[in-house]
């Protein structure tokens, strides 16, 4: 062992920074799909269309 080494970090900061960047972006995404495809939802049913996004070709 040499002395005044000090022992590396095991994540460095900007590691950890991007990791935060990507969850932040990650929940941000899912949170507004969860909110478009809710509404979107309340929409068609309010209208009374049908719960698929495209109607079906064989009907």
């Amino acid at each position: 062992m040499t002395t005044g080494n000090y022992p590396r970090e095991a994540e460095p900061a900007r590691t950890r920074q991007a990791i935060a960047e990507w969850e932040l972006s990650f929940w941000t995404y899912a949170l507004v799909e969860h909110a478009v495809s809710r509404c979107c939802d309340d929409l068609r049913l309010r209208n009374g269309e049908p719960n698929e996004p495209w109607p079906r070709a064989d009907t």
